[in-house]
């Protein structure tokens, strides 16, 4: 192996005197240090590979990712990373033979406890092996996913267990220690592990019909379905809730493009091989949008009418149109597939620009004017002000709203709702006012008419977000009980009824 992380090296070495010819400077400065990057982690592969195999497979891993990133260099350094890739693979074959299984070490730590070489050998591999085996992409399923956490907590257990035998029996007091303190490094993980799991389970309770793959992102789209009418009306009225418009995408539903763009529009593939930036452009550009999907093939007449009603084309087999619509259902632009071609392929980030530049202006709102207006308005009218803070891609958000908005009869009697939105000008400014860290939203609080905090969405598990389970419903109704001055307790009752029926 050695000799290959030999030839690598010359290979890259060779090439850097043709990259300091090239006469763009910002692009030789990035293509160095790629070529630096890549140079110095493979060092410290090769360093690691007999006195730390889990540290070399760690940097061949951050190998792969740098050499990832060199698609587009010139021919002789693309050259050079396939010699790299090949080296990369003889790599961790060479540490998978010297690095024997978890079965070999446990046999030997069985027949020889005070072997800490082994133990330490040990506790790396099983942490490995449970990174190495998670499931990993966005098409993944929650069911998958604990799966995994219960095979890993499985290893994890059974990885302390075999370590305090060994802990148990061993007289050497600096071996005593060694062993402590990998047991609690497993300990330590499998807390982690718990954590996560508990995090996915309340999700799946708060979200039990979240898609979790491409089928059923697909089936649940409506593409299929003839509930255009629906869908749209509830787009318009989660629009009005976060500030948006309504992005409503009409296509064949049996096409591949409808599933290209279904799968772009929740980032689980990218059929346009957007780059990094390009697909955070595109994701932020289409949070200030609810996307209702809409059939175009003969027998969804729903679909027809309402493009024959905005006069726009319908679009071709292997075609969509893309209408921005506000919340009343006003057309405000429209453009399609075959208008957003850039040498003859749809370029999405042509679409990311149109976005752009028809989504709802929100820096036309000041939130610091509207933090003062609203303890303005609490101050005169004996109130405190019910302060959220959200943003137009995050579905809770809009759940918060919409509770806030069908029980404003009884929230109006004790506060005044304001809400701040990241796209706000001097949003950052009146959120920092608060004094408190936001690590989610919704995040939410009552203050009084002074600005003075009375009690926060922070719980004993964090940030609650929409109160949807038990123990965050219990705090959003202490959160009442501690700031009311006119509801009283029946009213209370009936608020925190509309979450437990929710």
């Amino acid at each position: 192996m050695q000799s290959k992380f030999v030839l690598a090296w010359l290979a890259f070495t060779l090439a850097w005197p043709c990259l300091a010819q090239e006469p763009s400077g910002n692009s030789t400065v990035a293509r160095s240090e790629l070529l630096k990057r890549a140079e110095l982690t493979f060092y410290l592969a090769e360093q690691a590979r007999e006195t730390n195999p889990e540290l070399a497979l760690t940097k061949l891993e951050e190998l792969e990712q740098i050499l990832d990133q060199g698609d587009k260099e010139p021919k002789e350094v693309v050259s050079a990373i396939a010699d790299f890739r090949s080296s990369l693979a003889n790599a961790r074959q060479q540490i998978g033979r010297v690095w024997p299984s978890l079965e070999v070490i446990e046999r030997r730590l069985a027949a020889n406890p005070a072997a800490i070489e082994a133990s330490d050998v040990y506790a790396a591999k099983v942490m490995t092996e449970i990174k190495r085996n998670r499931p990993n992409g966005p098409d993944v399923s929650l069911k998958t996913l604990l799966t995994y956490h219960d095979t890993a907590r499985g290893a994890l257990e059974r990885g302390q267990r075999v370590l305090r035998s060994a802990h148990d029996v061993v007289a050497d007091g600096q071996a005593k220690i060694v062993l402590a303190d990998e047991i609690q490094m497993l300990g330590m993980q499998q807390r982690q592990l718990d954590r996560e799991a508990g995090r996915l389970a309340q999700e799946g309770r708060q979200f039990p019909n979240r898609p979790r793959n491409l089928d059923e992102l697909f089936d649940q789209s409506g593409l299929r379905d003839h509930k255009l009418a629906s869908r749209l009306k509830r787009g318009q009225e989660d629009a009005s809730l976060a500030d948006t418009r309504v992005l409503l995408i009409a296509t064949n539903a049996e096409s591949q493009l409808a599933r290209q763009l279904i799968a772009l529009r929740y980032f689980f593939t990218d059929s346009f091989k957007l780059p990094p930036d390009g697909v955070q452009s595109f994701g932020i550009a289409l949070a200030g949008y609810r996307v209702v999907w809409a059939n175009t093939t003969s027998e969804a007449n729903e679909c027809r009418t309402l493009l024959e009603k905005h006069k726009v084309k319908i679009p071709g087999e292997k075609e969509a149109v893309f209408l921005v619509l506000d919340n009343q259902g006003t057309l405000v632009a429209a453009t399609s597939t075959a208008d957003l071609q850039t040498e003859e392929k749809f370029d999405v980030l042509r679409l990311t620009k149109f976005l752009e530049q028809h989504a709802v202006n929100m820096a036309e709102r000041d939130a610091e004017q509207l933090l003062d207006a609203a303890y303005a308005q609490a101050k005169r009218d004996g109130k405190r002000v019910l302060l959220q803070i959200s943003g137009p891609g995050c579905a809770p958000c809009i759940k918060l709203k919409r509770y806030l908005r069908e029980q404003e009869t009884l929230v109006q009697k004790d506060y005044v709702c304001v809400v701040l939105d990241g796209r706000m000008t001097n949003s950052r400014r009146a959120i920092d006012r608060l004094g408190k860290r936001v690590d989610s939203i919704p995040w939410f609080a009552i203050l009084d008419a002074d600005a003075k905090l009375l009690t926060t969405s922070v719980g004993p598990r964090g940030n609650i977000g929409y109160p949807y389970d038990p123990l965050s419903i219990r705090h959003f109704e202490s959160m009442l009980r501690s700031t009311a001055q006119n509801l009283n307790a029946d009213e209370i009752k009936k608020l925190i009824a509309a979450l437990e029926n929710d």
